[in-house]
């Protein structure tokens, strides 16, 4: 096949994280091999693996990666382009990487093979997209609309101000977690209000100042008035990132209390048979839905992993409550600002507890993309528009009739690893094969 035989496709991915570098990498692998000629043209406001690296919040860039170093861009190398593509992805591989690096690579392996940090990671992404030759939009994406059977995509540049992508677009891959999804703060009769003690798990990192000061005021007379230190509600990969960072920074004998659904912090360790759930796409189809959302939640969201538990383990006064916030409300104690947290125990009973700081941990808006389209279906309900995801992560009919929208981060029902690091390269697999 040459060159001239293939069909040139256009596909425009919003937000450059891994799962950008990745699609933009394994088309990079398939063009040399005139196997498929897609264009991926990446839109992103910061920087490649912004949210890995420590300046724009979601991380401080010194957490270490919950995902082992070896799933990597190409991983789990069995792409449905057969060996050939395997074998040149590994040019883009976590190894080769550090093979670049003097020294990296035996460093690593001679420290136990250790996940990398999240700083390093974005490092890992970067050096991949440079070498696939692919240069990323500088830009917030504004709007994505539809013109004909094609996407046109709006962004905000550098300089503010509005600018049309000059082509349009076959596709459209929406990737992120999205913003924060903050719980409900009210003052008095219901109005909603805000307090500079209440921390989330986007801008967590970006006030870490702010976080350092309230610790050192921790153990003064004033502090007597709260009934804990430290409130974190939630009990995943979020709440355990934030839990560890303070467990590091002078909190290991300050009493933090843990409101999750399950009054426990799984611990996600290797295990052959749920790591196999990861590559063997076929048995996760033959799982009912409620073992799919089980398994999805234990394995990617309400789940820590054993590095950070080794931390929070050495805790000398850590409590994990079963229940739920049913709200948080704002009054005044002594002429200071309090925070009444009320939840709903797993029993029924409700509790107030009256934290000094508290972090909302419980999650992202992953269908945060939803206001960029004008045309999105009116009326259809968001879960039935994800459980009738095709195999290649887009929406499909009868509920959808725009061009090709793919949404990995929503992706349960296909399978348990697109919507996180586990088979990136089985993830740009599926999208891809949409425009052969």
């Amino acid at each position: 096949m040459t060159d001239r035989d293939l069909s040139h496709r256009r596909l425009a991915v919003v937000g450059g994280g891994p799962k950008a570098v990745a699609l933009a990498v394994k088309a990079r692998v398939l063009k040399s091999l005139k196997q498929q000629d897609t264009e991926v043209v990446i839109f992103e406001k910061n920087s490649i693996g912004a949210a890995w690296e420590g300046n724009h919040g979601f991380s401080d860039g010194e957490q270490q990666l919950c995902t082992l170093a070896e799933r990597d861009l190409g991983f789990p190398y069995k792409s449905m382009y057969g060996a050939r593509a395997d074998e040149h992805m590994l040019n883009y591989s976590r190894q080769r990487f550090l093979l670049s690096r003097a020294h990296a690579y035996s460093n690593w392996v001679d420290a136990g093979r250790k996940p990398p940090k999240h700083k390093m990671f974005t490092l890992y992404l970067r050096w991949a997209l440079k070498r696939a030759h692919n240069i990323p939009v500088s830009g917030k994406v504004t709007q994505v609309h539809q013109s004909g059977t094609q996407w046109v995509v709006e962004y905000e540049n550098s300089k503010g101000a509005s600018v049309k992508y000059e082509d349009p677009f076959d596709g459209v891959v929406m990737t992120g977690p999205g913003p924060a999804r903050p719980l409900q703060v009210q003052r008095g009769a219901g109005q909603p209000a805000t307090c500079s003690r209440i921390f989330n798990g986007e801008d967590f990192w970006l006030r870490l100042s702010e976080v350092k000061a309230l610790i050192a005021r921790l153990g003064t007379p004033a502090s007597a008035e709260f009934d804990t230190d430290i409130l974190i509600v939630g009990g995943g990969g979020t709440a355990a990132a934030t839990l560890a960072w303070r467990l590091s920074n002078g909190c290991m004998s300050h009493a933090i209390e843990v409101v999750a659904t399950r009054a426990v912090l799984h611990t996600r360790v290797d295990s052959l048979f749920e790591n196999r759930l990861f590559s063997e796409e076929e048995t996760w189809k033959t799982l009912s839905a409620d073992s799919q959302d089980e398994v999805f939640n234990r394995l990617n969201r309400g789940v820590v992993w054993a590095t950070v538990i080794d931390k929070v383990s050495a805790a000398d006064s850590l409590t994990v409550r079963d229940g739920k916030v049913k709200c948080i409300e704002i009054g005044t104690f002594n002429g200071r600002e309090q925070l009444s947290v009320t939840m709903t125990q797993g029993n029924g009973t409700e509790v107030v507890i009256k934290p000094h700081i508290l972090i909302d941990a419980t999650g992202f808006d992953a269908r945060w993309f939803k206001a960029l389209l004008p045309q999105w279906p009116a009326g259809v309900r968001d879960d039935d528009l994800e459980t009738s995801l095709g195999d290649e992560l887009q929406y499909m009919a009868p509920y959808w009739n725009l061009p090709l929208l793919h949404a990995p981060m929503l992706s349960k029902r296909v399978g348990p690893g697109f919507a996180s690091l586990m088979v990136l390269g089985g993830m740009s697999d599926r999208i891809l094969r949409a425009y052969r």
